[in-house]
């Protein structure tokens, strides 16, 4: 009921409040969750910092951690904002690059299956898109435990016109229907919470990146293209959209070993992306304990 209560009142803020004073309240709220509120999570995504970079001294991986929970309440603020957001409003704020590798994947008529991570304003990106380039894009989204809450989200997402697929019985059903329509299908390939996913080697360590990514693309035909944005200043983006991971020539082990390999070579980009701006990296549970736990 709070939850519900704060975001009702997120999105009668955007329509009174200028965004770089709620930018404000949302760095103040996240030091407050990182000092006092939730020091659990804060170790957590400490223990990540670390992990992703091992030499990182102890000052460097507190920034990281404190400026990662800090963009992802900038990430909240602008969500509750997209109904506001029109074609003009975003060809403002964000750049596309590698826009020509969306145009050759549409061009082969299977669509293709955008795969991302929890890194800076993932969101933002399908809505891009979707109302900027005017491709048709469909999301598929982990439903929130709360009814109320989950529909406030799928009204946000589709207000830019983003189509959203919930996970869940017959989601790949509708993921290929996407797909086989020649729509651009956006995913996040880095979290596992149905305990399903393939194994791979994510810095150092094993790790469990869902296989839907890759399995959708093969079963489509479709190609599976790495896609991270960044912010630009304080209320600019870039998304970049990567060459695609090609399918693995079908070996002994059929589609599950090329699902692996897939998986694994995404799992590089998210390496990558990660080094590159690890103050955006919003994993917020603990990801090499064989366990998904929301915190």
């Amino acid at each position: 009921m709070a939850r519900r209560l704060l975001y009702a009142l997120l999105l009668a803020a955007v329509r009174l409040i200028p965004l770089r004073f709620q930018h404000w309240v949302a760095l103040r709220s996240a030091d407050a969750d990182y000092g006092l509120l939730n020091r659990g999570r804060a170790a957590v995504i400490r223990a990540n910092q670390r992990q992703a970079d091992p030499g990182g001294s102890p000052a460097r991986i507190d920034a990281h951690a404190r400026w990662a929970l800090r963009n992802f309440a900038k990430h909240l603020t602008e969500f509750f904002r997209f109904r506001h957001m029109d074609r003009a409003y975003l060809e403002r704020r964000v750049t596309l690059a590698g826009r020509e590798r969306l145009d050759v994947a549409r061009a082969g008529g299977n669509g293709a299956v955008l795969v991302s991570m929890h890194l800076s304003n993932w969101e933002l990106a399908g809505a891009a898109l979707s109302a900027v380039c005017g491709y048709p894009v469909s999301a598929i989204a982990e439903p929130h435990p709360q009814p109320a809450i989950d529909r406030l989200f799928t009204r946000e997402r589709r207000a830019l016109g983003v189509g959203v697929i919930p996970t869940g019985a017959g989601s790949a059903r509708q993921a290929l229907r996407v797909l086989r329509g020649n729509g651009f299908l956006c995913i996040l390939g880095d979290r596992d919470p149905a305990g399903t996913g393939v194994q791979v080697d994510f810095f150092g360590r094993p790790c469990r990146f869902p296989q839907g990514p890759a399995r959708l693309a093969l079963a489509a035909g479709a190609p599976l293209l790495p896609g991270f944005c960044r912010r630009r200043g304080s209320e600019g983006f870039v998304i970049g959209i990567q060459a695609p991971i090609p399918p693995p020539p079908r070996g002994p082990e059929g589609v599950p070993g090329q699902v692996r390999e897939m998986t694994q070579a995404f799992a590089r980009r998210c390496e990558e992306a990660v080094r590159r701006q690890p103050d955006e990296w919003t994993a917020f549970y603990p990801l090499w304990d064989g366990e998904w736990r929301a915190r």
